[in-house]
């Protein structure tokens, strides 16, 4: 959504809907979009991704950010310790976001990580405790961090504190790890929404009437999405079909760009075995002629010097075309 992709194509996406983002093809784990580069199906992978992603920005000299986010149970992957060295070591554009929602799959961080101050975790990147319940607050952080990376003065970690009302999936009711009073809990006092409602309308930014205009419009974008739902599910042959080979607008120029590489390599190859050809010609013409200088008894150190060359660049043309 940050990257201007409309709500209702990642809904439709997540549903396998042709009207989603990426057609349908890549769901929860492989949604992408332009300058989004989507989810990962291995835990913690997204980090050293995004990691490699802000060393390209830095080596293009580009003032923009890698924003890599992952969760408390991503948190404890080595690969994400590995990243962290390697930002700080050379000082990438990249924004660490650990979203601790205090449970992962279904343990709690008390369960799983010795240490539970994540901000901290990044050994000499620096780090920021930010409460994730409060979007102004978040806003604010993320602003500090993008404009820390734009200054050159590397990486930084923000840990933001938040929290999950639901399971983590489909088949998990979320309560069989923590109860539904903890749960009601924290929706009556820290739910960032209202947090926020109750905000602008004390701070006199808008009214509580306003406020019933946004809920009816809410309403009825709820309604677009059920109608977005209902779109044309993504055949099983459109799921497979070119799985390999399909190019189109949304596939980098490299992968296109390699198929003319390629044929111009052939071609290169084929433009080798003609001069070869011309090559071993001249040898021929250059040995006649020490030929027909040997019977005249008056051989000139210039026909040396040809048959010299012209083995020279033989010799060449045979080193490269026994490579490929």
């Amino acid at each position: 959504m940050t990257r201007g992709v409309p709500v209702h194509n990642i809904v439709a996406e997540l549903a396998g809907r042709r009207t989603g983002c990426t057609k349908g093809l890549g769901g929860s784990m492989h949604l992408y979009a332009k300058d989004f580069y989507g989810g990962n199906g291995i835990v913690g992978a997204q980090v050293p991704l995004g990691v490699g992603i802000a060393l390209r920005m830095k080596h293009r000299g580009e003032k923009f950010v890698s924003v890599t986010l992952y969760g408390d149970g991503a948190a404890n992957q080595g690969q994400v310790f590995e990243a962290f060295n390697i930002a700080k070591l050379w000082n990438l554009p990249v924004i660490f976001i650990c979203e601790n929602n205090k449970y992962d799959m279904g343990t709690s961080v008390q369960r799983s990580s010795a240490n539970t101050n994540y901000y901290t975790r990044g050994d000499y990147i620096p780090g920021l405790w930010v409460d994730g319940m409060d979007i102004l607050t978040v806003r604010e952080a993320t602003r500090f961090a993008a404009d820390w990376c734009r200054s050159d003065k590397g990486p930084i970690l923000l840990e933001t504190e938040t929290y999950r009302y639901h399971g983590h999936s489909m088949s998990d009711p979320g309560t069989s790890y923590r109860t539904r009073e903890e749960v009601q809990s924290m929706r009556r006092g820290r739910d960032p929404i209202a947090l926020f409602q109750k905000s602008i309308v004390d701070n006199g930014l808008c009214t509580q009437d306003e406020v019933k205009e946004y809920q009816q419009e809410k309403t009825l974008r709820k309604a677009q999405l059920e109608t977005k739902k209902q779109t044309m599910l993504v055949s099983i042959d459109e799921m497979t079909n070119g799985l390999l080979t399909r190019i189109d607008e949304n596939v980098s120029k490299a992968y296109i760009n390699q198929h003319r590489l390629n044929s111009e390599f052939k071609e290169l190859i084929t433009q080798l075995h003609i001069y070869q050809n011309h090559v071993n010609i001249w040898l021929k013409l250059v040995s006649d002629i020490r030929n027909v200088l040997k019977e005249l008894g008056d051989v000139e150190c210039w026909s040396m010097k040809m048959e010299q060359d012209a083995m020279l660049i033989d010799s060449c043309l045979q080193t490269v075309l026994s490579r490929y």
